[in-house]
């Protein structure tokens, strides 16, 4: 007679359990200044959450120089209790330094156990040609005019100078700070001292011959191309170590990203202006 209500009680007791599973768990409020600090402060809290403080050397050394410089007019104590001490005034939220560290600590730990082997980083090479191999480089002259001294008759001038060029006339053009002459440049150097169309053009042009006008921020640019270099395939020996490495920083940023993910789902994140405070209580 007594067995029945105990199993009742039981059944009962285990389908409430299953229920409160079944529901949503709420979802630990996190007060931030920005939605750019979320990240930060959520990496922290996991941090701690995990205990990466007590076990970091960076820092604990960090926490107990604190708390010796804040209380260097008092007895001597021993380290552990400095550490104790720093940890209940809450200066592993607190301190920036700490915080940072917390940080690099938990994509350290994202990090763990990446590893590339050497199919993927050849692999990885040949998606990335362009970026490994010897660019296709030009050894050029020029002579150009400025686009200030010559701002009413900029394109007339252009003109006459483009005839004489074509009739094989020597012209010398203005001044030029970067100088009249290149010599194996790629096209992202020229794109850095011209800009991208003139780089594009001038990449462009036959060897041989003058091109032009071609436009940049200074002014109109007329172009004689002396010298082109082909692009070649990737050295791979020269480039494995450069493109190992690239490519574990991809597989690492790809793994963190992925991990904050899943954690940001665990804060209900609010962003306002009296979150500063919030944000760094203990």
């Amino acid at each position: 007679m007594t067995r029945a209500p105990l199993l009742h009680f039981v059944a009962l007791g285990a389908l409430l359990f299953a229920a409160k599973l079944a529901l949503p768990q709420p979802r630990e409020i996190l007060h931030v200044p920005s939605a750019e600090a979320a990240d930060e402060e959520i990496l922290v809290r996991e941090a701690l959450r995990l205990g990466l403080e007590r076990s970091d050397a960076v820092v604990r050394s960090r926490l107990v120089r604190n708390m010796r410089f804040i209380g260097s007019g008092s007895a001597p104590q021993e380290e552990a209790a400095l550490f104790e001490q720093a940890l209940a005034l809450g200066m592993a939220r607190s301190d920036l330094p700490v915080r940072r560290r917390l940080v690099q600590a938990m994509h350290e730990r994202f990090a763990a156990g990446i590893d590339v082997s050497e199919a993927q980083v050849r692999t990885y090479v040949e998606q990335h040609a362009e970026r490994y191999a010897p660019q296709r480089r030009v050894s050029f002259r020029q002579v150009f005019l400025n686009a200030d001294r010559h701002r009413q008759d900029l394109e007339a001038v252009a003109k006459t100078l483009a005839a004489q060029l074509a009739d094989g006339a020597t012209v010398k053009g203005d001044a030029f700070l970067q100088g009249s002459a290149f010599a194996g440049a790629s096209e992202p150097d020229l794109a850095r001292a011209f800009g991208a169309g003139f780089a594009r053009q001038a990449m462009a042009s036959p060897k041989g011959e003058w091109s032009g006008p071609i436009r940049s921020s200074y002014g109109l640019h007329f172009v004689h191309v002396t010298n082109v270099a082909s692009a070649r395939a990737p050295d791979y020996a020269a480039v494995r170590r450069a493109a190992r490495y690239a490519l574990l920083q991809e597989r690492e940023a790809q793994a963190a990203g992925e991990a904050l993910r899943e954690l940001r789902g665990r804060y209900a994140i609010e962003v306002g202006r009296d979150a500063v405070a919030l944000a760094k209580a203990p």
